[in-house]
Formats: structure tokens, C-alpha cells, sequence
């Protein structure tokens, strides 16, 4: 595995494993709810709101737009690598440690910024085994791009193994 670089063994995050195909089984009772609702009215010869035509048709249609509205918010942003678990490894060239503010409620997070050899991009280690790593020694991370409103996208990963392991 080269340097830092992601390889194409990849892992969809639960977010879309899990609540894409809900999104979809929602979106498509909407419809037929939507259809339905058509279909009847046209039978009845009324699409009023207080006909069983026309609540299916305004339900199925708020239905749907919440659903497509809320999974493309949640989605955000629109790229796999925010959605996807990759492996990443090498020789690592740097280890750090960083305590982080656990914001309001007090406290701190330790986390390990790592570096692989050849590589410019810093990894956040979300695991303690990273600070037994050392320079030189081989890591292999699952990592996932983390978004961020006002700063640079960064890289949480979760450890998978190193050659210290036994």
C-alpha cells in the first residue's frame, strides 16, 4: 500500500447502508400514496383535499418533499468520500498528540495526529492505540472525510492495525 494513499477497499457508512434505503422505501409509499390518489380522484371525478383523493395526494406529495428535502441535508456534502469508510496505511514519518475541548460541557479529548511517509495529510487517530506508534512503524487506518463549516476538511479514522500488534 503506498504512502497515505487510499485504496479502493471502501465501506459505505451507515448513513447510506441504512438510511438511503429508508429514504427510498418512504419516498416510494409517497408515490404510490401519489398515484393512488390520482387514480382515484380521476374515478370520482374530484381531486378536493376532503376526498380520500386528495388527502393521498397532499400527504404523498409532503411526504415526499420532506423525505427528498431532509435526506439531501443530511447527505451533505455530495461526494462518496464523506460517506465512505477508506483504508489508508504506510510508514508512518510523525505522531502527535492533540487535546481537544470537549466544548461546554468541560473537559478534554486526546486524539492522535499521524502522518505517513511521503504524504503532506494529517490522519486524526480517534484510538489510544496510537500512542503506543512510533515513527517508522507501519499503520493501517479506516478513514472517513469529516466536513467542516469554517475550516479545511480533515480525516477521522479509526485504527485497524499496525505492525506492533501481535
Amino acid at each position: 500500500m503506498a504512502a497515505g494513499v487510499p485504496v479502493n477497499d471502501t465501506y459505505w457508512s451507515l448513513g447510506v447502508t441504512v438510511g438511503l434505503p429508508i429514504a427510498g422505501f418512504i419516498s416510494l409509499l409517497a408515490t404510490v400514496g401519489i398515484v393512488v390518489g390520482v387514480r382515484y380522484g380521476k374515478k370520482i371525478g374530484s381531486y378536493e383535499f376532503l376526498e380520500p383523493s386528495g388527502g393521498l395526494i397532499w400527504t404523498g406529495s409532503i411526504a415526499l418533499f420532506h423525505t427528498l428535502l431532509i435526506t439531501g441535508i443530511v447527505m451533505f456534502p455530495w461526494t462518496a468520500e464523506y460517506h465512505q469508510w477508506r483504508p489508508v496505511g504506510g510508514t508512518l514519518s510523525e505522531v502527535q498528540s492533540r487535546l481537544i475541548s470537549a466544548g461546554s460541557n468541560g473537559g478534554s479529548n486526546q486524539k492522535f495526529a499521524v502522518r505517513f511517509t511521503g504524504s503532506k495529510q494529517e490522519y486524526s487517530c480517534e484510538d489510544t492505540r496510537c500512542a503506543l506508534l512510533k515513527p517508522r512503524q507501519h499503520l493501517e487506518l479506516s478513514c472517513i472525510r469529516e466536513w467542516q463549516y469554517a475550516g479545511t476538511p480533515g480525516y477521522a479514522c479509526q485504527y485497524v492495525r499496525s505492525d506492533g500488534d501481535q
